[in-house]
């Protein structure tokens, strides 16, 4: 890349309660990441474990910001693209190690910015306990994660919230009142009704200790968070048709929860206590829609080939019948979405990174 068209880096930790130890080593990693130049932000979220004194005694060439309320994930995410300066601006989580090279990695996959049409590259993240990297995982039509991985290693429905890379010129920001939970998945998203795209970059590696920093919340309140925003972007993203013809598919995915909680097991609760709160802010969910709504420029057809059909991950007993029938429903409606073995004969319904977004290299 020529070195006049760079765009500058500014990378903002999120420090909220992962710990001294944990949240030094993510910083010192950063700061010793070469690959390409930038500044370093601690961004202090209101920690109740961390001060700046502390981050001053490290002796790292960084700088320190303090806030003093917790702005929550999504908060933090729109605090960094509005404070810095930088044309490129990376969140990491406080629990989120890079591997050298990573940042070098990310910035190559964005091209020349301004011609360039990539809102966000995020990394291969290896959560503690895993051999490999997370595979680019998909969600299914419900809004649930379904792991699986595309044969294009740069394909990614939405950036991962523990370590991505945003363009800072954005024509939106993240929803601060996700607090957590999401926020990641609305960006890309949003990103794609507005006509952008989020990457992934296979060879930026990062280590993280996955919800190191979430031990200081109600195990309830996180459930009912996360149940109310996946419900929030669903109704946010997708337009009127959509929502009308997806409802059958729901009433599937409501009744395995029910079933589910009849054994002691799942979610129901948590999604009970979330179809009241949608009921309860219909005018708030209204608002939200219309302002993600008037940043279309694509059809949701564009965004429903990259969901996959499936209710249900494969290795759970019984995944098998209830996901067939649900890949009957999809194609009985005439929803095209993703699916590993389709992709595995050739078909392969994905469009491919093409010059629209990135310059060839």
């Amino acid at each position: 890349m020529n070195p006049a068209l760079a765009p500058s880096l500014s990378v903002v930790v999120v420090a909220y309660a992962a710990g001294e130890t944990v949240t030094q080593g993510t910083v010192e990693a950063l700061v010793a990441d070469t690959s390409y130049p930038h500044e370093t932000v601690v961004l202090l979220n209101a920690s109740p474990s961390l001060s700046r004194g502390q981050v001053e005694a490290w002796g790292l060439p960084l700088r320190i910001e303090e806030v003093p309320e917790n702005l929550g994930y999504a908060g933090a995410i729109n605090w960094g693209l509005d404070h810095a300066e930088a044309d490129v601006v990376g969140i990491i989580n406080d629990d989120a190690r890079a591997e050298p090279g990573a940042l070098g990695a990310m910035m190559a996959a964005f091209g020349v910015l301004a011609k360039s049409r990539i809102s966000a590259v995020t990394a291969s993240i290896i959560n503690e306990g895993e051999e490999e990297e997370s595979k680019n995982g998909t969600l299914n039509l419900a809004g649930r994660i379904i792991p699986a991985r595309f044969a294009d290693r740069t394909q990614v429905l939405y950036p991962s919230g523990a370590a991505m890379l945003l363009r800072r010129d954005l024509p939106f920001r993240a929803d601060a009142e996700y607090f957590l939970y999401y926020e990641d998945v609305l960006l890309g998203l949003t990103a794609r009704l507005a006509g952008y795209r989020p990457v992934m970059a296979p060879d930026a590696k990062f280590h993280h200790q996955h919800h190191a920093s979430m031990h200081t919340i109600d195990a309830e309140e996180l459930q009912f968070i996360r149940e109310r925003n996946r419900l929030l972007t669903l109704w946010t993203i997708f337009e009127d048709a959509t929502l009308h013809e997806l409802e059958p598919y729901w009433r599937q995915e409501r009744e395995l929860l029910r079933l589910a909680a009849l054994m002691g097991k799942g979610k129901y609760d948590a999604v009970k206590r979330a179809d009241a709160w949608m009921a309860a802010h219909q005018d708030t969910v209204r608002i939200k829609r219309e302002a993600i709504q008037k940043l279309r420029d694509v059809e949701d057809e564009a965004l429903l080939q990259y969901f996959s059909y499936r209710l249900l991950p494969a290795h759970i007993p019984g995944a098998t019948v209830f996901n067939r029938r649900a890949k009957q429903f999809c194609e009985s409606h005439g929803i095209l979405t993703w699916d590993i073995r389709e992709e595995s004969k050739g078909k392969y319904p994905l469009p491919r990174l093409s010059a629209d977004f990135r310059d060839a290299p």
